[in-house]
């Protein structure tokens, strides 16, 4: 194990002695305080890449186009028992400040935010910018790999069972982010904002989810420009009829050695 992924088991797990006796290796799960402009909001979330997680909420939301929106990012780690580690996001831009203004309200961080109520495909796709057709273009044998390294690069998971992963690779297959948390919401904001600090061109990239695919998720790829994805649980039929609705492309990844693909649009090769 390198000394990066041992950094991350140390941070994102801890141990915890049974009744019975021994111990085990839990996830941590830890209150994140987000504060951007005038607004403030509150998610729990596993310690570790606060930075990106608060970038990949604010794009995935909507609220942000590209790192050039953000002015700066400031974490600040709780300090003292009993207090709420910080991030404070300054926004540049005064498009983002008034698309900022969705949120403003203390709540805690839903990816349904904004949408409730709603199961009006047209309407949850407001304001997703169209997606490519036929592009990315992937081979299923690379998709066997990238859920390979999905898996390989996981750390918290196969220690504590108590963690979703989402990992996003370019069509060739190179292993762009792979971020776990405690909320699958957080790991996919967590990889998006790794990506978008890296200048990486999403529109480009392919997303594996270790989990379900749920139409919050399938909504917070779209809305970066996403429009390839693969799940190892299966999806739900709202998050079918997005992809159908935007032109994306859903599949499950094979189970007992069969793929399902729910809509596609010249994506899987």
């Amino acid at each position: 194990m390198t000394p990066a992924s041992t950094s991350a088991l140390t941070a994102g797990s801890r141990r915890y002695l049974l009744p019975a006796g021994g111990s085990d290796l839990v996830a941590v799960e830890r209150p994140l305080v987000l504060k951007i402009g005038g607004t403030t909001l509150v998610t729990m979330r596993t310690p570790g890449d606060e930075k990106a997680l608060g970038v990949g909420f604010l794009a995935s939301e909507g609220i942000v186009r590209s790192v050039r929106d953000v002015s700066s990012c400031l974490y600040r780690p709780a300090a003292k028992k009993g207090e709420a580690d910080t991030l404070t996001i300054r926004l540049r831009t005064p498009s983002a400040r008034r698309r900022l203004g969705a949120l403003s309200r203390v709540h805690e961080i839903r990816a349904s935010c904004g949408v409730c109520g709603s199961a009006d495909v047209s309407r949850l796709l407001t304001g997703i910018r169209p997606l490519a057709p036929g592009r990315p273009r992937v081979e299923r044998p690379a998709l066997a790999r990238m859920e390979r390294r999905m898996r390989r690069a996981q750390r918290l998971f196969p220690a504590t069972g108590g963690c979703h992963a989402a990992a996003i690779f370019s069509s060739g297959g190179a292993l762009w982010a792979c971020r776990e948390d405690i909320g699958r919401h957080n790991a996919l904001d967590k990889a998006i904002g790794t990506c978008l600090r890296d200048r990486r061109d999403l529109s480009r990239g392919v997303v594996l989810l270790s989990g379900r695919g749920g139409y919050e998720l399938v909504i917070k790829s779209l809305r970066v420009g996403i429009a390839f994805l693969a799940t190892v649980g299966a999806p739900s039929s709202l998050a079918i009829d997005l992809a159908r609705g935007s032109g994306a492309t859903l599949m499950r990844l094979p189970q007992r050695g069969t793929a399902r693909i729910y809509h596609d649009t010249g994506r899987v090769a």
